[in-house]
């Protein structure tokens, strides 16, 4: 009765928080039900995060079968089926040392990271458990792992910016745009400003550069093209990739950038709006119908 509109492989590519789950961080299980319905049809399922790959993502490439891991807003990118660093790059040590003057003349936190080590610049922080629970999942690595900033020699792979208001959105959105105009001058940087903090990697290096890197390095040997993947996310951090291509969907819950940017719309996370979004993308693109919706 179906017959596929093409013999392309789908390919998708999903932010993690607030689109693969919700602050929870455990995945609602009809969207876990969806990926593998995808993954049964030919589909690659790629997560593309702002996290680190370290202890949450491992975890998470491990619940779900993730075929490329895009980490730390695009400057990292695993391939999670053999383990190992395709693409990494790093924001120059000289940068990073005007990031740090400024960060430490305002008195404010900063959360960096290169591809084995992690780093806060301050003991302590009102956002401190909140940053390390989207990154750790084990109490004990949370305690062991983290090192406070000693001057350590380190080119890291993002800089996460938080302001020193807490629990105030008004507040925390004030400071942040504040924040914002001491850091978007310098030079050789990709800055994003989110609801939570400000994050920094190296000049042009975002999640829709790194999805661009793998269509052109890992995807280069089969017949698609950038407006054939499917891309989802809810923050502004997700831009750069929601623009590549006619089947991008936001999160009911995103922000108003990415509402105003993406070419389909879908459920909460809540609400299992990735896997709603994902079997449209996979009807839209190869007229493939799950037999029995939820929906």
């Amino acid at each position: 009765m179906y017959k596929f509109i093409n013999d392309k492989m789908p390919i998708i590519f999903s932010d993690v928080d607030g689109t693969l789950y919700d602050h929870s961080k455990i995945p609602n299980q009809q969207t876990i039900e969806d990926i593998k319905f995808a993954k049964e049809n030919n589909a690659h399922f790629n997560i593309c995060t702002g996290n680190p790959y370290f202890e949450r993502m491992r975890w998470l490439t491990k619940l779900i079968d993730v075929d490329y891991l895009i980490s730390s807003s695009g400057a990292h990118i695993i391939d999670i089926k053999n383990n190992k660093t395709i693409y990494s790059k790093s924001i120059q040590k000289s940068i990073f040392n005007k990031i740090l003057i400024i960060a430490k003349s305002e008195g404010i936190q900063l959360c960096f990271w290169d591809e084995n080590n992690y780093f806060l610049l301050n003991n302590y922080s009102l956002w401190n458990d909140e940053i390390l629970e989207y990154h750790f999942t084990n109490e004990a690595t949370k305690k062991m792992f983290p090192q406070i900033y000693n001057n350590e020699d380190i080119c890291p792979l993002k800089v996460e910016i938080y302001s020193k208001a807490y629990n105030d959105e008004k507040k925390v959105k004030k400071e942040l745009n504040n924040l914002f105009n001491l850091f978007k001058d310098i030079d050789d940087i990709d800055i994003t400003l989110t609801s939570i903090n400000i994050e920094i990697q190296a000049k042009n290096v975002n999640k829709g550069e790194a999805i661009l890197w793998l269509l052109k390095n890992v995807y280069n040997n089969i017949n698609i093209n950038q407006n054939d993947i499917m891309v989802i996310g809810d923050s502004n951090n997700d831009y750069s990739m929601i623009i590549l291509s006619k089947y991008s969907y936001a999160m009911a819950n995103a922000s108003n950038l990415i509402l105003t940017s993406a070419s389909y719309f879908t459920s909460s996370v809540e609400q299992n709006g990735l896997g709603e979004a994902i079997i449209d993308y996979l009807y839209r693109f190869k007229n493939v119908v799950k037999k029995y919706l939820l929906h």
